[in-house]
């Protein structure tokens, strides 16, 4: 990508946040852009440890884990039930405001994945992610609960910033991370920019 073309995608990537709502998966997503000042530095170490920049950043508000638990449950009512039962989460999620800060507080996790269908080769994928902080949050699944019937968990709120695996196809995707106690299990290393190489990094 030359220096224009990077520029451009720049100016795309930091335009206002915006909520992205996949309908039919019933997962939604705030897409927003990481704070610059703090980002240089660890793109440095990033490339040194062959992680990969990811091509759109955002926040997970519903993850597909928690899309499928509210799938299965809409699966009980008629098609037109369903249907006005997805478009009302939309409806809801409009009407926060999903106001948001980025903590100074990076990690590093991996986590291995079973061979899948296509291979017998088991997947390693590496991340490094921002912890942010989405007050909505509480009160979004709070309704969310209230209107399903169902008692979701609130996600961990966290940007994706760099990954990789050991599968080239899912060197872009990053971890699933569902909850404060799922980040937790990942034994995340927190990253230090104070200081270089390994050293930098925290348990």
């Amino acid at each position: 990508m030359n220096p224009q073309e990077k520029s451009e995608t720049l100016k795309e990537h930091e335009k206002e946040p915006g909520l992205s709502y996949n309908e039919e998966a019933a997962t939604l997503l705030l897409d927003i852009y990481p704070d610059q000042k703090t980002f240089s530095w660890l793109k440095t170490r990033a490339a040194k440890e062959g992680l990969f920049e990811k091509n759109e950043f955002h926040v997970t508000v519903i993850g597909r884990e928690t899309g499928e638990i509210i799938l299965a449950k809409l699966d009980e009512l008629a098609p037109e039930e369903k249907e006005r039962a997805l478009k009302d989460i939309n409806r809801l999620s409009s009407q926060f405001t999903w106001s948001f800060s980025q903590k100074p507080e990076y990690y590093y996790i991996s986590k291995d994945y079973p061979s899948g269908e296509d291979t017998s080769e088991t997947e390693e994928r590496k991340s490094y992610i921002q912890i942010t902080d989405l007050p909505d949050l509480t009160e979004f699944y709070k309704e969310l609960n209230s209107m399903l019937g169902l008692s979701l968990e609130i996600p961990f709120s966290h940007i994706t910033l760099f990954t990789t695996s050991t599968l080239e196809k899912n060197k872009l995707r990053g971890i699933g991370i569902y909850s404060e106690s799922q980040f937790k299990n990942l034994n995340p290393q927190k990253i230090d920019p104070d200081r270089g190489g390994s050293e930098g990094f925290e348990l």
